[in-house]
């Protein structure tokens, strides 16, 4: 059951941040500048909105300066899982209240009551809310009327870059939950925001990621879009470009395909031909400087780029593997590494660190200090917040 009570509208922001994370200078090791951990609770995620890191903990939301660290606001809430476009900031705590923040103080500006809410989005005057009241449901909201409303199967607990739910080139995007007729597995959805008619289907699923805060791709077997923060529509991408992280050729001619040995191909949509077809990475993970960056599996897992109109080997590294977040500048990429080392029974990953290469020598320029986890990274463009589940750590570029 849906009950909605006394909304506020809030005024619709036109996002700003950039949707692909492009540093101003990665090339010298980043200063560490500050280190927050929560004085009571544990994180749950951290978001970049309105020039401020917004932290989710179990016992409410913290405000943060990016260059400093510094405390700007706090707020008491049990629980909250929050979404940004970039400047918007909405935040569901435990209960049935959906709040609409300010991020540069934390103020309420808009309040409205959903029964079971979980997560919302909001896009202009329509809200996006997940529910559960032992039926989980994606309801689209306008003012106080449910325009439509679909039914989603359980929830996965993963969190990627501290939102799940986004609603961007007309297309709600969620790594929440799949739709309900379609395979679990799936663990996400991709649907028409007017109309709430899913992208894919039972016979072929769409397999959401979120590569970047304000990216993300939906692709099926055969097709894919590309969905960003800046566009008005979503663009096409072949199913090989699903987990590229960072493209600065994105608006090129030149497409990311699967080539006829199964790995990542380039091919030239102006010509209509291939302008190389073999030898790929298994997995694109960025493109910059004329480079595509991959990560190659035989005969042993290995980082490899190429050169994008010839296919050129420029380099690799043997037993490492790599895998985005991904960061970069004009010619630098930051990426989670791993050194792989082999046994009798396989292979055993070592712990990340975030590394720095020069996307067209493999020159490593930089490592962080190994970390337990894959981290979430965000940038504000001059520095690097790193964050872990135990702690987030802010470090000055340049």
């Amino acid at each position: 059951m849906l009950v909605l009570l006394g909304v506020l509208a809030a005024p619709a922001r036109a996002p700003e941040a950039s949707p692909w994370e492009r540093l101003a200078d990665a090339t010298a090791p980043p200063e560490q500048v500050w280190t927050y951990r929560p004085e009571e609770g544990g994180l749950r995620s951290a978001l970049l909105a309105g020039g401020k890191l917004v932290v989710s903990t179990t016992h409410g939301l913290v405000g943060l300066d990016p260059a400093s660290g510094a405390q700007r606001w706090s707020h008491a809430l049990a629980w909250p899982r929050c979404t940004s476009d970039g400047e918007a900031l909405v935040c569901v705590p435990r209960g049935s209240t959906v709040l609409d923040l300010d991020p540069a103080t934390g103020a309420t500006v808009a309040e409205q009551t959903v029964a079971d809410a979980q997560l919302a989005a909001r896009q202009g005057e329509d809200l996006y809310v997940i529910t559960d009241d032992g039926s989980l449901e994606l309801h689209r909201l306008t003012a106080e009327e449910q325009v439509w409303s679909t039914r989603l199967a359980e929830p996965t607990l993963a969190i990627t870059h501290g939102t799940q739910l986004a609603v961007i080139a007309g297309t709600v995007l969620t790594d929440w939950s799949s739709v309900a007729d379609q395979p679990t597995y799936a663990a996400a959805a991709a649907l028409d925001a007017e109309t709430g008619e899913s992208v894919g289907s039972a016979d072929d699923p769409v397999l959401v990621h979120q590569v970047a805060p304000g990216v993300w791709t939906a692709t099926t077997t055969t097709t894919g879009s590309r969905y960003l923060r800046e566009e008005e529509s979503p663009v096409p991408i072949d199913p090989a470009a699903r987990s590229v992280g960072y493209d600065e050729d994105w608006q090129g001619t030149d497409d990311l395909r699967t080539g006829p040995d199964g790995n990542v191909a380039v091919f030239d949509t102006t010509s209509d031909s291939w302008r190389w077809q073999t030898d790929g990475p298994g997995i694109a993970l960025a493109r910059l400087d004329g480079v595509l960056v991959g990560l190659g599996f035989e005969p042993v897992p290995h980082l490899q780029a190429q050169d994008t109109a010839t296919g050129e080997l420029l380099w690799q590294h043997e037993h490492t593997t790599g895998e985005c977040p991904c960061l970069a500048d004009e010619r630098t990429l930051v990426l989670v590494t791993s050194s792989v080392t082999a046994g009798e029974q396989g292979f055993t990953v070592d712990l990340p660190r975030l590394t720095a290469l020069d996307a067209r020598t493999g020159a490593v320029l930089w490592q962080l200090d190994e970390l337990t986890s894959t981290p979430q990274v965000l940038t504000d463009g001059e520095h690097l917040i790193v964050i872990t589940p135990q702690s987030i750590t802010g470090f000055r570029l340049g």
